[in-house]
């Protein structure tokens, strides 16, 4: 697994950094893909599993949801797994499901206008909604807007990488570990003391470039003459 290359870099990869920006988006889209945006940013599924998910599988009595398959069938990891729905979470699917009828897809494939939804559809009106709230860079699309925000907001409130792990579905905390570099406590305070140096131990010596010692480095640059007089 640590061979493994990935064709995104964690470490510099763009990610939503402000969580204001989050609702920001989530306003901005149009139904249903806030919605989809929504269960992106604060579940962290994939695309195609948002997509493919359906309200059989979403228990919001207890809070989870069961991720079992993919728009092209089985999930990436092989394996179904369960994800927490998070407190701010819960109130979308919940006022969602009451407005679209609680059966079949959650994203259903057609809207009332006849526009097709699916995984391929969210990329043009993140790009716009992006635009307009001038959040737009490069390599930001839905995937970093959503699954790669969650996993690095997640790491960022100083969340478990097992949890995380367990949630993404990936197949080794090798793979999670990737966002470790934003941890919090990465750096602690006794981390960056561990060299016990003081570079400036006395009186710092007068700064040759202030405005009291100027016109003396400019004589000393004409005449080549770097010794300080005493």
């Amino acid at each position: 697994m640590r061979l493994m290359r990935p064709t995104h870099d964690p470490r510099t990869t763009p990610f939503i950094e402000d969580l204001a920006d989050v609702r920001r988006i989530y306003l901005t889209l149009p139904e249903p893909l806030d919605v989809a945006y929504a269960i992106g940013a604060l579940a962290g599924l994939r695309t195609g599993e948002v997509f493919a998910l359906r309200w059989e599988h979403v228990d919001l009595a207890r809070r989870r949801i069961h991720v079992r398959e993919s728009v092209k069938g089985p999930l990436k990891d092989k394996e179904s797994r369960i994800v927490p729905i998070l407190d701010r979470l819960l109130p979308v699917l919940a006022e969602w499901k009451k407005r679209s009828g609680g059966a079949g897809r959650i994203i259903q494939p057609l809207r009332r206008d006849g526009l097709k939804i699916d995984k391929h559809t969210p990329g043009v009106y993140l790009a716009e909604a992006l635009v307009k709230l001038e959040l737009s860079r490069p390599g930001l699309r839905w995937y970093q807007a959503t699954r790669h925000t969650f996993a690095s907001q997640w790491v960022l409130a100083g969340g478990s990488i097992e949890k995380l792990k367990e949630i993404l579905g990936h197949y080794s905390v090798v793979m999670t570990e990737r966002y470790a570099h934003l941890r919090p406590d990465l750096f602690s305070a006794r981390d960056l003391a561990i060299i016990d140096l003081d570079l400036n131990a006395g009186e710092p010596d007068p700064d040759p470039t202030g405005p009291e010692n100027g016109h003396e480095m400019a004589r000393l640059q004409r005449s080549g003459n770097w010794s300080f007089p005493a």
